[in-house]
């Protein structure tokens, strides 16, 4: 049976000693390496909670442990989204309750550790323990990742909670999803939502006449996060500025990913004649759809001009209907509305137009044996 060692805040294994603890104390200790000594393990801080926290992900703390106790050996956690969405804030809360409810320390590898002499150190830890790897693929590469594998096997005998926390699921290795043996669960981070977005601002926003606003903003991209809210806020508090306003100056924009695709909703002429009866909401021309917005292409309200090819109904010298199209330029300065959903509504000289997120595709159902 593996014993411990203390040397100040260090940690080492050790099969007897004169001064020794049979089981390694309740904490947080990092993961060290040196050629003399090999694997040991030194004393940090523990994890603080933030005063509140926000956001219905928090609570998949209790899920994860009960799973935990319950199963004879290992299990694995994948934590994945954008940075600052909360992955973090859930490790600590399971790392918190580990150790105050069950005794349970928590080992953090910030390094790419692995191999045979890193495998059996873990083993060597054979009471209970939560393993944290943070950003895991900017830590692991390809080639390390693979070195893994064993040890998250969950067929050791030591008992071990391994939570990776990774931005792009993409970069972890294949063998590593769709395998519930190495790790049970995947909690996917998409964004705050609109109703822990409301709760920050209501705490944290000076003026809450704003709020609305902010939260407009907010749906504009496709994953926003904590970090990109807080940052917000921030600004917005220092210098009594609106969100548009900001957004200009803070590293926080739908150009740097997160954006998405649009289509026309409506669109309404100032001005009516025979020469443009109406928006043809409905007509096609040269591959180039009505609805279209942008030509389909990616759109960045923020900071995107766009020449919108837009269809409308009129009058030939025979009096018969027909399509015709113009184009028409719109702004960010011809923004007059962004509602819930990522609606936009331009306002121009000529036109008022709304355009909307375009629905994403989604796998279609298997019905049958299945149901």
């Amino acid at each position: 049976m593996t014993k411990y060692i203390r040397q100040g805040r260090d940690w080492f294994a050790a099969d007897s000693a004169p001064d020794f603890k049979e089981l390694l104390p309740v904490g947080t200790y990092l993961l060290n390496h040196n050629q003399a000594q090999g694997y040991y393990l030194s004393e940090v801080e523990g994890f603080r909670m933030p005063a509140k926290t926000y956001g219905k992900e928090i609570g998949r703390h209790n899920r994860i442990i009960t799973t935990f106790l319950s199963r004879p050996a290992g299990t694995g956690v994948i934590l994945a989204g954008e940075k600052g969405a909360g992955k973090t804030l859930l490790s600590k809360r399971v790392s918190i309750e580990l150790a105050a409810q069950h005794g349970i320390p928590t080992i953090i590898i910030n390094a790419p550790h692995c191999g045979d002499e890193f495998n059996q150190f873990i083993q060597s830890i054979t009471q209970p323990a939560l393993v944290i790897l943070d950003e895991f693929e900017k830590v692991y590469g390809r080639d390390a990742q693979n070195s893994l594998l064993t040890v998250l096997d969950g067929t050791m005998q030591s008992k071990k909670l391994f939570i990776v926390a990774i931005n792009d699921v993409s970069k972890m290795n294949q063998y590593m999803l769709n395998r519930p043996g190495r790790f049970f669960y995947v909690f996917n981070y998409a964004g705050v939502s609109e109703d822990a977005i409301r709760e920050f601002l209501e705490d944290n926003l000076n003026d809450k006449t704003r709020i609305d606003s902010v939260v407009a903003y907010t749906q504009l991209f496709r994953n926003f996060t904590f970090d990109m809210l807080s940052a917000v806020v921030e600004e917005m508090n220092r210098y009594d500025e609106p969100v548009r306003e900001v957004l200009k100056y803070i590293n926080v924009s739908t150009q740097f990913g997160g954006g998405d695709f649009y289509e026309v909703i409506d669109i309404v002429f100032k001005k009516l004649d025979d020469e443009n009866l109406g928006w043809d909401a409905d007509s096609i021309k040269e591959r180039k759809s009505a609805r279209a917005f942008n030509d389909g292409g990616f759109y960045n309200p923020l900071q995107d001009e766009v020449s919108q090819i837009v269809f409308h109904r009129c009058k030939n010298s025979k009096g018969e209907i027909e399509s015709d199209y113009e184009y028409h330029r719109v702004t960010p300065d011809d923004i007059v509305k962004m509602e819930k959903g990522g609606y936009i509504t331009f306002d121009t000289e000529d036109l008022t137009m709304r355009i909307g997120k375009k629905p994403r595709e989604e796998p279609k159902p298997i019905h049958g044996f299945l149901d």
